[in-house]
C-alpha cells in the first residue's frame, strides 16, 4: 500500500502499515530548524522541491507487488537518488528489492547501487519506534540537501537547552528555600525587642514580593503577547484575544498587551473576509461534527445526486478471474486473481461497478473488464457480459458513471454503450450510436446533477442524464490551451460546474476559462494566469457557494469569483491553504452553501502548526472597534461567546 504526505510517498507491505503511519505522523510533525529554512528556503516538508519515496523494507517487500510498482514509478522517471529505505525488519540482502540494488542498461550491464537507508531493526516494535525517532533524521536530511549530523547535532542542542534550564528552575527554586528557611532561623533567635522591626522588614518584603511578582506577571504576559502575535500571523484572531485576555488586569501597564489586543480585535471586527479560529477550536465551541473530509474512502467518481449517503465500500479488491464462456479467451492472471478498482457505485440500485484488466494466453496482451457487486452482500456479483454471454471486454480504458439510479454508462475510447443494471441487460438509448470525436480519458459528474461530462486529453463532451443525449461537445482553442496532462499527471487542471441563482449554468475549466452549461458557448476568462480551481484530483469537488461565486487560489489569497461575469466579489488575504469547504447557511431550493463561513485548508491530513485550517467569516460592514481598553475587553468576550481556553492549550502555553 502507498501513502502520500504532500511530496513524500511512503511504500511498506501489507504487514507494515502502522509502521508507516507512526512514519508518517513523525514526518509531519518535525519542525526544520530555523538553520536549514534560512539556508534552504524551506518552511515546510510541503515546501520541499522534488518528489521522494520512502520504501519499508522487510523480508515481505521484494514480493508485494505494490510497493514495486510505486519503486517502477520512480525509477521510469529517472528518480532513483530521490528513493530512501527504511530497514525494518531483516537485513539490506533479504529486504531491499531486487529493482533498487541492481540497474540492468540497455546494453546487458549491471550497476549495482547501494540505497541510503535508515535501520530501526529491534527486538520489539517498541524499541524500532524509539530507534526511528533519531532515523528519521537520516531519512529527512537528503529532503532537506542537509546532513545527518547537522540535523542531528541540533537535536542534541536543544535537549541541552532544555536540560540546562530544568536545572536553573531546580537552582532558584533550591536559593529561595534556603533563603526562607535562614530568615526563620533569624527570627526564632531574636529577642522581643526585635519583634516589631522584624515585623515591619518583612512587610516591606511581602509589598517587594508582591510588586515583583506583579512585574513577573506583566513579563509572562508580554511573553504570552508574543505567542498572542504569532497565533494571529497564522490567522487564529480567537486564540490570540484569548492570550491577551489572560492577562487582562496587566494589561494597562503593558503597551506590547494593549497593542497586540487591539490588532487581533480589529481584525477580527474588520470587513469583508476575517479569520476567526482553528477547525479544532471552532467545532469544539459550536458543537459541530469532529470529522470535515471522509478520509475512509476517496473515488475520483462522485455519486449520483440520488445516492443519498456514502457507503463504506473498498477503493479496490482481488477477484478469481472469471470463467471463460465459448468464445472468450483463457484469462491467466497471476494466481487466478485480478486487481479491481472501484469506479462508481449507486446506493439506490444497491450496486458497485469495478474495473481492471485481465491476461490472457498471448504474451503481454491483456483486455479490461468490468465486475458488477452487491453494495450490501458482497457475495452477490458478476463480470459484466455482451448478449452472447462472452465477457464485455476492450483493449483500452473503460470509464464508467450512473446516470440514472440504474443505467450505467461505459465508455470504451470514443464509444459509449448504456446498461441496466437492474434489468441487467444492454441498452440502446439515444446518444450511444453516436461516437465522440476524441477519446474519453475520464467519466465524472462535477457539479450538475442532471448532466454527465466526458472529458478527452484536449476536448469534452456534456450529456444530458434524463433523457439520455448528447447535448454538445467542446473542442475549441481554450481546450487545446487548458489541458495540462503532459505536467499535472491529471487529465484537466480545472474542471468544475454549477447552477446561478438565476438559474444560469456554468462550467469552468483550466485556469479560468467559463462556459455557459446549457448552450457550450464559451463566455469569459478570470483569475489571470495564475488561477487556481484544482491542484489533483484529491482537491475534491469545488463547488459553488448560494450567491454563485466560486473560491480560486491565486497565489496565497482565495479570489471569490462571481460567475455571472467573473468579476471578484470578495479576497480572503494570506489564507495558508489552497482548499475549501463552504459552512454557510444551506440554501433550501438549491442545496448549496453559502460562502458567508470558508473552512480554508492545505492537505486532508489533521491541523498542524505548518497546516493550519482556519474558518474564514464573511462581515458585510466592519464593527466599531472602541478606543477604551475596557470596553475593547467587553467586546472581545461578547464575540467570543463564552469560550475559554481549554486545559491542553492552558498546558501548551504554559499558563497554569
Amino acid at each position: 500500500m502507498t501513502l502520500n504526505t504532500e511530496r513524500i510517498r511512503i511504500a511498506a507491505p501489507p504487514s507494515q502499515q502502522r509502521l508507516a503511519q507512526e512514519l508518517k505522523t513523525t514526518l509531519a510533525e518535525y519542525r526544520i530548524p530555523v538553520n536549514v529554512k534560512r539556508g534552504k528556503g524551506i518552511q515546510s516538508l510541503s515546501e520541499i522541491p522534488d518528489d521522494w519515496l520512502i520504501v519499508i523494507c522487510t523480508p515481505e517487500t521484494p514480493g508485494d507487488p505494490a510497493v514495486l510498482s510505486a519503486i517502477d514509478d520512480f525509477l521510469k522517471e529517472g528518480e532513483r537518488d530521490r528513493i530512501l529505505t527504511l530497514l525494518a525488519e531483516g537485513t539490506p540482502k533479504s529486504s531491499f528489492p531486487e529493482n533498487l540494488l541492481r540497474e540492468v542498461k540497455p546494453d546487458g550491464t549491471v550497476i549495482e547501487h547501494e540505497p541510503l537507508a535508515a535501520n530501526i531493526t529491534a527486538d520489539d516494535p517498541g524499541k524500532s519506534l524509539k530507534k526511528l525517532q533519531v532515523e528519521k533524521l537520516r531519512i529527512l536530511a537528503p529532503m532537506l540537501g542537509t546532513s545527518f549530523d547537522g540535523l542531528m547535532n541540533r537535536s542534541r542542542r536543544r535537549r541541552n537547552r532544555i536540560l540546562l534550564a530544568a536545572s536553573a528552575a531546580v537552582f532558584v527554586a533550591f536559593a529561595v528555600f534556603l533563603g526562607l528557611a535562614v530568615s526563620r532561623m533569624r527570627q526564632t533567635a531574636a529577642q522581643e525587642a526585635e519583634l516589631q522591626r522584624q515585623f515591619e522588614q518583612k512587610e516591606g518584603e511581602r509589598q517587594k514580593a508582591e510588586e515583583a511578582a506583579h512585574q513577573a506577571r506583566i513579563s509572562l504576559g508580554e511573553t504570552i503577547a508574543l505567542e498572542a502575535r504569532d497565533a494571529l500571523e497564522r490567522n487564529n484572531t480567537e486564540l490570540a484575544l484569548l492570550l491577551c485576555l489572560e492577562f487582562e488586569r496587566e494589561m494597562p501597564e503593558s503597551e506590547i498587551l494593549q497593542k497586540t489586543f487591539a490588532d487581533a480585535l480589529k481584525r477580527r471586527c474588520a470587513a469583508g473576509y476575517v479569520p476567526i479560529t482553528s477547525e479544532k477550536s471552532y467545532k469544539r465551541t459550536r458543537g459541530m461534527d469532529k470529522v470535515l473530509v471522509d478520509e475512509t474512502y476517496r473515488d475520483q467518481q462522485k455519486p449520483t445526486a440520488a445516492a443519498e449517503e456514502k457507503p463504506a465500500l473498498p477503493g479496490s479488491c482481488d477477484i478469481p478471474v472469471p470463467e471463460s464462456a465459448p468464445g472468450d479467451k483463457t484469462w491467466i492472471n497471476n494466481d487466478g486473481l485480478a486487481w479491481m478498482g472501484l469506479r462508481c457505485y449507486s446506493v439506490q440500485q444497491d450496486c458497485a461497478v469495478y474495473r481492471g484488466s485481465l491476461k490472457y494466453d498471448e504474451p503481454n496482451e491483456r483486455k479490461y473488464a468490468l465486475w458488477i457487486r452487491s453494495i450490501e452482500n458482497p457475495e452477490e456479483a458478476y463480470w459484466l457480459r455482451n448478449q452472447d454471454g462472452t465477457l464485455f471486454t476492450k483493449d483500452n480504458f473503460i470509464g464508467a458513471e450512473f446516470i440514472t439510479d440504474s443505467i450505467l454508462l461505459i465508455f470504451s475510447d470514443r464509444k459509449p454503450f448504456c446498461y441496466d443494471t437492474a434489468g441487467r441487460e444492454w441498452l440502446s438509448l439515444p446518444g450511444t450510436d453516436t461516437e465522440l470525436p476524441f477519446s474519453v480519458e475520464k467519466i465524472t459528474d462535477i457539479g450538475l446533477p442532471d448532466k454527465v461530462f466526458v472529458f478527452g486529453e484536449k476536448a469534452f463532451a456534456v450529456y444530458e442524464r434524463e433523457p439520455f443525449r448528447l447535448l454538445y461537445v467542446i473542442d475549441d482553442e481554450v481546450t487545446e490551451n487548458a489541458i495540462t496532462k503532459d505536467n499535472s499527471g491529471d487529465v484537466w487542471v480545472g474542471a468544475t460546474a454549477g447552477a446561478l441563482p438565476d438559474g444560469e449554468e456554468r462550467i469552468v475549466i483550466g485556469n479560468g476559462h467559463v462556459y455557459d452549461a446549457k448552450t457550450g458557448d464559451y463566455l469569459f476568462k478570470f483569475g489571470g494566469e495564475k488561477a487556481r480551481i484544482f491542484g489533483s484530483s484529491e482537491y475534491g469537488t469545488h463547488e459553488f457557494s448560494s450567491e454563485g461565486w466560486l473560491p480560486v487560489f491565486i497565489g496565497k489569497d482565495c479570489h471569490l469569483i462571481d460567475m455571472r461575469d467573473g468579476s471578484n466579489a470578495a479576497v480572503i488575504e494570506n489564507t495558508g491553504g489552497s482548499r475549501y469547504i463552504l459552512y454557510g447557511p444551506e440554501d433550501e431550493e438549491t442545496g448549496l452553501r453559502s460562502a458567508s463561513l470558508i473552512l480554508t485548508y492545505i492537505t486532508q491530513a489533521s491541523e498542524t502548526e505548518n497546516n493550519p485550517r482556519i474558518f474564514w467569516e464573511y462581515h458585510e460592514n466592519a464593527t466599531e472597534v472602541p478606543d477604551n481598553n475596557m470596553e475593547q475587553i467587553a467586546l472581545a468576550r461578547e464575540l467570543l461567546n463564552g469560550r475559554e481556553l481549554v486545559p491542553s492549550e492552558r498546558s501548551r502555553y504554559r499558563l497554569d
